[in-house]
């Protein structure tokens, strides 16, 4: 982010597996090192590899469909870079417009590339499925304003 202020990914809507992921993808750590082959093949898979990888287009798709037109990226920059700098500063931000959609898919996006880059890894099946943050985040508004 341009400008001082505390990073939304810190207080936004998300399970505690998600938000860890949101916070170790700028600071690119996800995929953690050292690089494990991706599902698809790819060996060694990095950061770059999840912009192309196969196993994870659809869902990037749905991604990009969600959160609209991006501009063209520095070599260095991901889709996912340049939407998580997009964020909305409040819960009441994800229940509007682009964001109902975008969240829960770069939950998703997230949640995917870490699953491909530790295919050995047993993952809790329990993990709440990342549309349920903004029923989470709408439940709270709503205590909160009564």
């Amino acid at each position: 982010r341009p400008y001082r202020i505390i990073d939304p990914i810190l207080y936004l809507a998300a399970s505690s597996l998600d938000r860890h992921r949101l916070i170790k993808w700028p600071m690119q750590w996800l995929p953690s090192y050292p690089l494990k082959d991706c599902e698809c093949g790819a060996t060694a898979a990095p950061r770059e590899h999840y912009a192309i990888c196969p196993l994870l287009q659809p869902m990037r798709h749905e991604l990009l469909e969600a959160f609209g037109t991006i501009p063209e990226l520095r070599k260095e920059e991901q889709d996912i870079d340049y939407i998580l700098n997009s964020l909305p500063r409040s819960n009441t931000g994800l229940t509007r417009g682009k964001w109902k959609t975008t969240w829960p898919a770069l939950l998703y996006v997230l949640r995917k590339i870490d699953r491909l880059s530790h295919p050995n890894e047993d993952y809790d099946d329990d993990e709440p499925a990342s549309e349920e943050a903004l029923q989470g985040s709408t439940s709270e508004l709503t205590r909160n304003h009564t």
